[in-house]
C-alpha cells in the first residue's frame, strides 16, 4: 500500500543555489533485519525451556511451586507468541508449530545448559523444519520513574526485560546465541501506588515479553513498516513522467528513465535525477 501525498514542500539541492519542489511518497516497505541469519533457514518453530519441562506434567510440583510455574510459564509464554506473529508478519520464515513433548527433566529455568539434540528433534517433528528459536531464559527488573509534563507530574512504571533466546539448527547441530534488552514503559498515572495490585503487575509483565518477543522476530527477520521516500517529481516531460511511475510503484520504469539524467550538463536537472535513483 502506498500513499501520495499531494502537498508539496521545498528540500535545499547543495549543488546549485536555490530551491525545487519535492514531493513525499508514503508506502509499506521491509524494514531489513538486524542479524542475518543463514538463507539455508527456511523453516523455524518459537517455544520456550518450559514447554518442554517435564516437572509439571509429572505433577513434581507441589504447592507454591506449582503456582510459580504457572505464573511464570503465563509470562513466558506472551514471549513466544509475541516473536511467532513477528516471524509469521514477515516473509523470510515459514513459521511451523513446535511438537511439545514434555521430555526435558530438570529446572525449567536453568538455561545455562543446552537442550538436548533429542528435545530439538522430537520438536522438529518429521520431515525436521531447519531450526528451532528457544527462549531460554528471562529477567525483569522495573522501576517507578517520575515524569513532569505541562507542570503535571505523573508516574510511569519501566520494565527492563532481558531475554536469552538460542537458534538450534538441526543440519549441522549448530547453536547460535542471543542476548537482547527491551523496554516497556507503562503510564501509571498521579498515583504511584496504582500499580501495586498484584493483577495490573502480572499483565504489564506479559506486555513486556510480548514487546520482548515481538522485537525479537523483528530483529532475526524483516518486517512491513511505513516508509517515507522524497523525490523530485518536475523536470521535462520524460522526467515528470517517471514520477507518475514511482506513484504507480513501477520503480524500474521510473528508474530507467531518471538514469539518463544523471550524467547530463543541467547540474539541477542531473541534481534532481541522482536524488531519486
Amino acid at each position: 500500500m502506498k500513499r501520495y501525498l499531494t502537498f508539496i514542500f521545498l528540500v535545499p539541492l547543495l549543488l546549485q543555489t536555490g530551491c525545487y519542489p519535492a514531493f513525499k511518497l508514503e508506502l509499506d516497505g521491509l524494514e531489513p533485519a538486524e542479524i542475518t541469519i543463514p538463507s539455508a533457514i527456511k523453516t523455524i518453530s518459537v517455544l520456550s525451556r518450559v514447554d518442554v519441562d517435564s516437572l509439571y506434567k509429572d505433577g513434581k510440583l507441589q504447592n507454591g511451586k506449582k503456582a510459580s510455574f504457572e505464573r511464570d510459564s503465563s509470562i513466558v509464554k506472551q514471549g513466544i507468541i509475541g516473536c511467532a506473529d513477528a516471524l509469521i508478519a514477515s516473509p523470510r520464515f515459514e513459521v511451523y508449530d513446535p511438537i511439545i513433548r514434555r521430555s526435558l527433566v530438570g529446572d525449567f529455568s536453568d538455561g545455562s545448559q543446552l537442550l538436548p539434540w533429542s528435545v530439538i528433534r522430537a520438536v522438529a517433528g518429521v520431515p525436521p523444519i531447519d531450526a528451532v528459536l528457544s527462549l531460554e531464559y528471562s529477567e525483569f527488573r522495573d522501576t517507578v520513574v517520575a515524569r513532569r509534563a505541562d507542570g503535571w507530574i505523573y508516574y510511569q512504571l519501566d520494565i527492563i526485560v532481558k531475554t536469552y533466546w538460542r537458534i538450534y539448527r538441526l543440519a549441522q547441530y549448530s547453536v547460535s546465541d542471543y542476548l537482547f534488552t527491551d523496554t516497556l514503559h507503562a503510564y501509571i498515572g498521579e498515583d504511584a501506588n496504582l500499580i501495586v495490585s498484584t493483577e495490573n503487575k502480572l499483565s504489564l509483565l506479559k506486555q513486556a515479553l510480548y514487546l520482548a518477543g515481538e522485537n525479537t522476530g523483528r530483529r532475526l527477520a524483516p518486517y512491513w513498516t511505513d516508509l517515507e521516500r522524497i523525490y523530485f517529481p518536475f523536470g521535462n516531460k520524460e522526467f515528470s513522467l517517471a514520477g507518475k511511475y514511482m506513484r504507480d510503484g513501477e520503480w524500474k520504469a521510473a528508474a530507467e528513465i531518471w538514469n539518463r539524467y544523471t550524467p547530463v550538463r543541467s547540474k539541477p536537472l542531473a541534481a534532481r535525477a541522482c536524488f531519486n535513483m
